[in-house]
């Protein structure tokens, strides 16, 4: 029973360079605690930060949302304890993404409430970015995660799992709540079962179909909703656009999921809503270049690039490593035959990272075709020869 419902669980969870080096930290900070969690996910070692994670509060939190007593309240302690650890639920969300291919920062601390809360960027090259923030309790002089919000689904994970244990887990009265009756509770169990299984071979297909067969009372419940949509999402791009479409029909008034709706505002060409998430996002993640380059990526899908370059210069203003931001700025630039800006954008690299490019950097590259021959990039060859 312990190991179905922590694996169940798992299926639920949406995944997916340290500004200073931990050594640096020598105090008991949120900032030490952001940076411990970065550094896990670049190293995939998470020992350290696995000693961080306050087990009993994560699972009294899942409790609490579950509102259950009884045996039901120790075999979801006891799950939680000797099960759960951040190594099982995000490395097994990053697994299998090249280390090269993500790039992990901890953007700040924000006051959420009466805390700190230390947010944790994670870029994916194949998938986008994903923000944590950091729940922290302070016992003894240090700091505790007792639970992460994640942004892309827009919940604590804590809340994820609770979700999911409501239904999965033989509650009597929590069933009779949704007039689900015994028959209809094997059915759900063993759909589960199913989907557990599909996971473990990697059959998404298997996965997408299992969860559609969910009664519907079940399918309405954002977690599992969410589910489908990441299913969806390893399948097809028309079968994720129908998903997203139903998800923005039922929640997309809810400000929880302001992120994860800008696709749906991208795919449906509703620009100006995309803006809006994006913008309404930067209050919550200041100066944040991921950000600002993703709303440079909808002004140039507007075929507004100029406003377009300029949010990519207020990306590298933020932060002058941001490395993709030079690149989608010699990208935008050539697409659009300015070649005096795209080697604007190219210095602005060599100085920024200390690099030296030479003509064979743009060799055998359909992009660059046209930009090697241009007076403009001869021009700049012959400047670095003299």
């Amino acid at each position: 029973m312990t190991k179905f419902i922590i694996g169940l669980c798992l299926l639920t969870l949406q995944s997916f360079a340290v500004a200073k080096s931990l050594d640096e930290r020598t105090s008991e900070t949120p900032e030490f605690i952001g940076d411990m969690f970065a550094a896990a996910i670049i190293n995939q070692d998470y020992e350290a930060i696995d000693e961080r994670f306050n087990r009993s509060l994560f699972a009294e939190k899942i409790i609490r949302q579950m509102n259950v007593n009884g045996k039901d309240v120790e075999i979801i302690r006891k799950s939680v304890i000797e099960n759960l650890s951040l190594q099982l639920m995000l490395g097994s969300s990053l697994k299998g993404y090249d280390s090269e291919n993500i790039n992990v920062k901890m953007i700040g601390v924000v006051q959420k409430g009466n805390q700190l809360t230390p947010i944790v960027r994670v870029i994916v090259a194949e998938g986008g970015a994903n923000y944590y923030e950091l729940s922290l309790q302070k016992s003894k002089g240090k700091y505790y995660i007792d639970d992460m919000f994640v942004i892309t689904n827009a919940q604590f994970i804590s809340e994820t799992m609770a979700q999911t244990l409501m239904v999965t887990l033989d509650s009597r009265n929590w069933f009779a709540n949704l007039k689900i009756d015994r028959a209809e509770q094997k059915q759900v169990s063993a759909i589960f079962t199913e989907i557990i299984q599909y996971r473990k071979n990697g059959d998404f297909a298997g996965v997408y179909s299992s969860l559609k067969k969910l009664p519907e009372k079940i399918l309405a419940f954002d977690s599992i909703h969410l589910a489908i949509i990441s299913a969806a999402g390893q399948l097809d791009e028309s079968i994720y656009r129908a998903e997203l479409s139903t998800f923005a029909k039922r929640h997309g008034n809810n400000p929880r999921y302001t992120f994860m709706l800008i696709d749906h505002y991208l795919f449906t060409e509703e620009y100006d809503k995309a803006l809006k998430n994006i913008d309404t996002l930067l209050q919550r993640y200041h100066d944040d270049a991921a950000l600002m380059m993703m709303k440079a990526g909808v002004y140039a899908t507007m075929n507004d690039y100029k406003k377009a370059q300029q949010t990519i210069q207020t990306a590298v203003s933020y932060e002058p490593d941001y490395e993709d931001a030079y690149w989608s700025g010699v990208t935008l630039s050539i697409e659009q035959k300015d070649y005096e800006v795209a080697i604007t954008w190219l210095k602005a690299y060599e100085q920024q990272f200390d690099y030296e490019f030479a003509a064979e950097n743009f060799q055998d590259q359909e992009l660059y075709k046209g930009f090697i021959k241009s007076k403009a990039f001869k021009r700049w060859m012959k400047a670095k020869k003299s």
